[in-house]
């Protein structure tokens, strides 16, 4: 309590009355600074004691809501709780209702207004408790409110989907002078709810350029939810006037990944933050008792125990305010996160239900009010409707020792360039009334196994697995999670519930996408300013659209569109080619159409992401590079490795001869792979070493391919070409290296390389 706080208590109490009220305010500052138990303990009995005589005062509501308060900062568990229960909201609650009492008691009551508007800000974007909404609504309707009373009444209104109402609010707020920057980005989400792309993408900006403290706050916590820590920690330690540069490069990075316009994958953040929040939210958060963990009990088996890294990492997401009262509350179930991070998935599997059961809302609000049931109307659609069949109705004898979850729903992303499948589950902590949590693994269901296995072949032999075994094992029993074949499923879903959770995705959405092979190749360096990336293809899919040319052959219309993006500068190079490609008959199911682009580049770091499509967007190819090194200066250095194959597409190389380029990146069992590289920094005639190395990715295989050759350099750059018989080496995945050292200088370059096609 302030001196002038006190002056206040004493004019509107006077006389002997105050002395009481005055040392329990000296009481209570007491015990917010220091924290001490007892000190708040004694506020709330003597609050208790004065209204029942008094109960018409207001100040006795008021410093036994912030004396609850502080026990809430504090995370103190009330006395009756039962060892074990997590009930940390319970001062939340009474410090609401003490609010409440008092503004309406005395509703000019400027104390309790600066006490408590603060109080909801920090809340963020959470539903407005009853108690919450009727002591912030008088001060709304005041002919001139604060405007950070306004910023919330916007943030209510918008979470039950009344974007005009919530965006005129918004307004209001910034013409009577709130924190333009903060509600900038509010506006901004709004905005793109209201399918109004331009102009939320400027309000983002807007508040950008017109930073504060408070505003910054919200834009940390805006990335908090797409990226990781290390990455947060470096906006954090931005000088005020260096956040706006930052944020432009970091979503022009993300256009630039994404194979974008500039400004698409902001505009794409916002519509997932709006998706996000309006699906996927917990029902009743403040009713739940499980905020510090997940029941997750059902994965500590024989042989599969709790991924317990993954879910504390889940658990670190949620982006949280030191002053919300209820920063322990779920605010939106594991797949908004998902959502957030990774946006529409490619596919959907399982059964998805729309209507809550009973169950939820008897985790409603208290008895005294109704459940604002409708902010939940996207599940009240539909009527329990099921996608992709009634694949999660699996009998009990599916799963084993497991608790068979009664929702279950698989989503399908390319997340790093590759396909990553994750599975959602019900839970208590996050509701049984949808998958509204992830799991780890998918459970021993065989249907559903079985189901997925068209993405996934190790679902499928894991499914086939749990089909021949029959009825599940005695509980005596090892079970389906030591079977090989389900712990090879169930390894393959860590690792992709890891990869999603860790990162955020910038690829474009490909529903159908085509067989495919793409590969990079950084060539050329700074001196002789003939640096470029060689990219190549190898695409096809039986769907692709083709035309009828006159002489009766096939022409597939095929759209190609690179971007470049420097890691230092920024600097973004796009290419945008349309080709047509005349084959003879249409493409059969294993054959693909060849081709590849060359695209200039100065020296740098470069990331290059390349989208191939037809006119359709949701077919095609995706690739990404994040390491394309364009040497410079004098220093000896290697390009990148051009492998090849007898008789493949021929490819004019940097030297000007032809080189045939193997686009598949495979090789016959006991074939030979043809190199080019380029040698720089090796003054003419001077000698080197070069070292090719074979070394492979598979653990089961032993096999090693090792040659150290002595050269001479033919000047500023030595065109390489080499033969490199593979007999001896097992089909498997491998590693080239390329090893260049010379006058006490070592630069290398490594390349993929595949042996598994039949011997000629």
């Amino acid at each position: 309590m302030t001196v002038a706080e006190l002056a206040v208590l004493e004019h509107h109490h006077g006389g002997a009355s105050v002395d009481g009220l005055r040392q329990m305010a000296l009481t209570l500052r007491r015990g917010e600074l220091s924290g001490s138990r007892g000190d708040l303990e004694l506020i709330l009995t003597d609050a208790a004691w004065i209204t029942k005589t008094r109960h018409d005062w207001a100040w006795p509501y008021y410093l036994a809501a912030r004396a609850s308060a502080a026990m809430q900062i504090h995370e103190f568990v009330p006395h009756d709780v039962e060892a074990g229960e997590d009930t940390v909201i319970a001062f939340a609650d009474n410090t609401w209702r003490d609010l409440r009492t008092a503004l309406q008691y005395q509703p000019d009551f400027p104390q309790a207004e600066r006490f408590l508007t603060p109080l909801l800000v920090a809340g963020g974007d959470r539903v407005l408790r009853d108690d919450e909404r009727a002591a912030l609504q008088p001060l709304v309707e005041r002919p001139a409110p604060n405007p950070d009373a306004l910023l919330v009444w916007g943030r209510y209104l918008r979470t039950y989907h009344a974007y005009d109402s919530a965006l005129v609010v918004f307004n209001r707020a910034l013409a009577l002078g709130g924190d333009s920057s903060r509600l900038d980005l509010e506006r901004a989400r709004t905005l793109r709810a209201l399918h109004d792309s331009v102009h939320a993408t400027a309000a983002y900006w807007r508040g950008l350029a017109h930073l504060t403290p408070v505003g910054r706050v919200l834009y940390h916590d805006d990335l908090s939810w797409i990226i990781a820590p290390d990455s947060l920690a470096a906006f954090d330690r931005l000088a005020a006037g260096n956040v706006m540069p930052w944020m432009q490069r970091f979503w022009n990075q993300r256009d630039a990944a994404a194979v974008l316009d500039p400004g698409a994958r902001l505009n794409e953040h916002l519509r997932r933050w709006v998706v996000a929040f309006g699906r996927y939210r917990v029902l009743s958060p403040w009713r739940r008792v499980m905020h510090h963990q997940i029941d997750v009990f059902y994965e500590n088996e024989d042989c599969m125990h709790m991924e317990k890294g993954l879910y504390e990492l889940l658990w670190r997401i949620p982006p949280s305010d030191d002053g919300d009262l209820r920063r322990r509350e779920w605010l939106l179930d594991h797949r908004g996160i998902l959502y957030l991070r990774h946006g529409e998935p490619l596919k959907r599997f399982g059964g998805m239900s729309i209507v809550p059961d009973p169950e939820d809302f008897l985790l409603g609000p208290h008895a005294d009010s109704a459940d604002h049931t409708g902010v939940w109307s996207d599940w009240q659609k539909g009527g329990g409707q099921r996608l992709g069949g009634n694949l999660a109705s699996a009998s009990p004898a599916d799963v084993g020792l497991q608790e068979h979850p009664t929702h279950l729903e698989s989503w399908l992303y390319l997340v790093d360039d590759q396909y990553r499948m994750v599975t959602f589950r019900d839970s208590r902590a996050l509701g049984n009334y949808a998958a509204t949590t992830m799991t780890s693994y998918v459970p021993y269901s065989a249907n559903y196994l079985l189901a997925l296995s068209g993405t996934l072949p190790e679902y499928h032999t894991a499914g086939e697995r749990i089909v021949k075994e029959g009825p599940i094992p005695r509980r005596d029993v090892l079970g389906p999670s030591c079977w090989d074949e389900v712990r090879a499923a169930a390894q393959r879903s860590r690792r992709d519930a890891t990869a999603t959770v860790t990162t955020d995705t910038d690829s474009p959405p490909i529903v159908l996408p085509w067989q495919s092979t793409i590969q990079m190749f950084a060539l050329g360096g700074g001196d002789e300013r003939n640096g470029e990336a060689f990219i190549t293809y190898a695409v096809g899919s039986p769907a692709m659209k083709s035309q009828l040319a006159t002489d009766g052959s096939t022409i597939y219309p095929v759209h190609f569109r690179v971007v470049a993006w420097e890691k230092h500068t920024g600097q973004t190079i796009t290419v945008d080619t349309l080709r047509g490609f005349v084959i003879p008959h249409l493409l059969g199911v294993d054959q693909q159409l060849i081709s590849w682009l060359e695209i200039p580049l100065p020296p740098g770091d470069w990331q290059i992401a390349t989208r191939v499509k037809q006119e359709n967007d949701s077919s095609g190819a995706y690739a990404i590079r994040d390491d394309v090194h364009i040497d410079a200066g004098p220093a000896v250095a290697v390009s990148d490795v051009v492998l090849g194959r007898t008789g493949a597409a021929p490819w004019t190389a940097t030297d000007g001869g032809i080189f045939p380029v193997n686009t598949t990146h495979r090789w016959p069992v006991g074939g030979s792979a043809e190199l080019y590289y380029e040698v720089h920094g090796v003054p003419t005639s001077a000698p080197y070493r070069a070292t090719i190395e074979v070394r492979p990715v598979d653990t089961h295989i032993k096999q090693t391919i090792r040659i150290t050759t002595d050269e001479q350099s033919l000047g500023a750059v030595t065109h390489m070409r080499r033969t490199l018989g593979l007999q001896g080496l097992a089909p498997g995945n491998y590693q080239l290296t390329i090893t260049i050292d010379a006058a006490g200088q070592h630069a290398s370059r490594t390349e993929p390389l595949i042996v598994d096609l039949p011997p000629h």
